[in-house]
């Protein structure tokens, strides 16, 4: 795993979440130790996972980038699996469902140094999903300027992500695997997201800047001018800290 980057947005919490994110460090510390871990931060107030994900992406210094949130955890085998892959497909989102771990498991799960397969009995329900973890060569990344930070808050950066690389770059594998996603409470104001149409006052724009990038799916000319537009577009949501 020596050519491999994991890019991790994250936010500090002072609670749940941090606790979620040093489990998840220790995971990587044993199943991933050579990978290099690169954690992206974001300098506004309103937290913006892209703009995160592309200041991890600017430490990386490997050819294959692994993004993936800090909640998540998965078989490494999937990172094997994925990489090899990319000798066909431009890129790869190695899973289609999601196993929500409970809070009295995820709790548990804490005291328990990180083993996979899992051996110990938990409790999750389980959804369907392909958001929050991708592989993706450095050099496709870098070909779509990586994620539009004028993404603030939260919902659509995803989708918007997925228009631009297989627009520019090709169509991504998506594998029949299941990842675990760790318990912490959801944000107030979550956000809007794409499959309920929904929005809220906090990420509306997020949700007009994700139906351009919808509308020029498909059409090189039209997202390469989406692309680079971010260049003089600032967000108008996000303030300094």
């Amino acid at each position: 795993m020596k050519d491999i980057s994991i890019l991790i947005p994250y936010r500090p919490d002072n609670g749940p979440r941090d606790k979620a994110f040093d489990w998840v460090k220790k995971f990587y510390q044993e199943f991933l130790p050579d990978a290099e871990l690169c954690i992206g931060s974001c300098k506004y107030r309103m937290f913006s996972r892209s703009q995160a994900i592309n200041d991890a992406a600017s430490k990386a210094t490997r050819d294959v980038f692994v993004i993936v949130d800090s909640d998540v955890f998965f078989n490494p085998k999937l990172i094997e699996k994925s990489v090899d892959l990319l000798d066909q497909h431009p890129w790869v989102i190695p899973f289609d469902k999601v196993h929500m771990i409970s809070e009295k498991s995820t709790l548990e799960l804490y005291k328990t140094k990180p083993e996979v397969p899992l051996k110990k009995e938990l409790e999750w329900t389980i959804k369907s999903g392909h958001h929050g973890f991708n592989i993706v060569p450095r050099k496709y990344f870098e070909k779509v300027d990586g994620f539009d930070g004028r993404f603030c808050g939260w919902g659509g950066d995803d989708d918007a992500f997925a228009y631009s690389m297989n627009t520019m770059c090709g169509e991504y594998k998506i594998l029949n695997e299941a990842i675990f996603h760790l318990w912490h409470p959801r944000r107030s104001g979550q956000g809007w997201h794409p499959r309920n149409r929904r929005k809220d006052e906090i990420t509306g724009d997020n949700f007009d800047l994700f139906k351009r990038y919808k509308r020029a799916n498909g059409d090189p000319r039209a997202m390469q001018r989406l692309i680079d537009e971010r260049k003089t577009d600032q967000c108008g949501q996000c303030y300094e800290l």
